[in-house]
């Protein structure tokens, strides 16, 4: 595997040669989940393989405006924080909210792993249905037969989706660690939240443990697994990824079932770490709060811890 010059002059030696590092059509791959039902993804090489040089693999959401182009840029320069590593390959997928060849969702349906709602398109599916056959596919061992871990990170909406990803889906992720970084809302797999007296119901908001928020009425993927979700989770390699000043209100969730999770995203995340330590047990569970950083996802994933957590098998807990 050869080094080549990138950006600022930095030696890159973890990326092949021929790896795509750019948000350009070229560095675009196609995920076909049925007839006339794709989701577009940047990526920095084919996964079809078969390639034994890939040993961990990183997806990055894309946040509220579905700019996946931008998370991509973001993952490459994240990338560049590395000493020399194995092999990497780098992925951005993209739920659209706009027309085009593609599956699309509205703005806010794709985070909460809802259905698509794409014309002409007789079977619908879910932005967790997506995630599914991508997943499956990197994980595949005729795909990438040296595959040690897959990293799946988002910020701001990306969070929501992973924090409502990694609590619902049923696949095996052995290999797969969810990095959920400062989500406007948590789904809570309890009804209980953080409260004046400590544990308990919040007052004064009804439907606080709805779906995306908690249990109640779920979507149709998310239903039809909620059978040993808890369980599930349990054996989830899951970071609750926090920056120190993410304390304004700015794009935050001001209804009352986000209020019910706390004043700003960094009580929220830490109020929903300590309602599952409390409630459940869940060892591979952790916190990681990045020092001197707000609600911004390249300084999020472009500091020390965050590069840690992308692409490092044993990231650094502070």
């Amino acid at each position: 595997m050869g080094c080549r010059l990138a950006f600022l002059g930095i030696v890159l030696c973890l990326l092949a040669e021929a790896d795509c590092l750019t948000a350009t059509p070229e560095c675009l791959g196609i995920l076909e989940l049925g007839p006339k039902a794709t989701v577009d993804y940047y990526r920095s090489r084919p996964l079809d393989g078969p390639d034994e040089s890939v040993e961990r693999a990183a997806i990055l959401m894309h946040g509220m405006l579905s700019n996946a182009d931008h998370y991509y840029e973001v993952l490459v320069q994240a990338a560049l924080g590395l000493p020399t590593a194995p092999g990497l390959i780098l992925i951005a997928p993209h739920f659209a909210a706009g027309p085009g060849p593609h599956l699309q969702w509205n703005d806010t349906s794709w985070k909460a792993g809802d259905d698509s709602d794409t014309p002409g398109v007789s079977s619908q599916f879910s932005s967790f249905d997506a995630m599914d056959s991508l997943l499956t596919h990197v994980l595949d061992r005729t795909h990438f037969p040296n595959l040690k871990q897959v990293v799946v990170a988002g910020h701001s909406a990306g969070g929501q989706f992973v924090s409502r990803y990694s609590s619902a889906t049923a696949l095996g992720t052995d290999r797969v660690r969810f990095v959920v970084g400062n989500p406007s809302s948590w789904l809570y797999l309890t009804q209980s939240r953080v409260v004046s007296e400590g544990f308990g119901v919040p007052s004064g908001c009804p439907d606080y443990d709805h779906y995306p928020y908690g249990l109640n009425l779920p979507n149709r993927y998310v239903k039809s697994r909620l059978d040993g979700i808890q369980k599930r989770f349990a054996n989830r390699r899951v970071t609750v990824f926090l920056g120190e000043l993410d304390t304004l209100d700015e794009d935050l969730d001001l209804s009352c079932e986000g209020m019910a999770q706390g004043r700003h995203r960094l009580f929220r995340g830490q109020n929903y770490y300590e309602v599952m330590k409390a409630f459940f047990s869940v060892p591979l569970l952790e916190m990681i709060i990045v020092p001197g950083v707000g609600h911004d996802g390249e300084k999020m994933f472009n500091s020390r811890q965050g590069v840690e957590l992308l692409f490092s098998m044993q990231p650094s807990r502070s």
